[in-house]
């Protein structure tokens, strides 16, 4: 279907492929209270889950 990962951008959101350079700020996402709550599971107390969670993602893509 796709040979790339789509990447679609307008004026107020820019959605691309996710990159290990990402964890830090998928961590700090993930970490929260506020928002695990509503996702149905705990908080991220560690970045390496985020980075296999990314690494999944893109797998899956394949």
């Amino acid at each position: 279907m796709f040979t790339q990962y789509p990447s679609l951008e307008s004026n107020r959101l820019w959605l691309r492929q996710l990159v290990e350079s990402d964890a830090s700020d998928l961590f700090e996402i993930f970490s929260s209270e506020k928002v695990t709550e509503y996702y149905g599971m705990f908080p991220m107390n560690d970045i390496e889950p985020v980075k296999q969670m990314i690494n999944r993602f893109n797998q899956g893509f394949k």
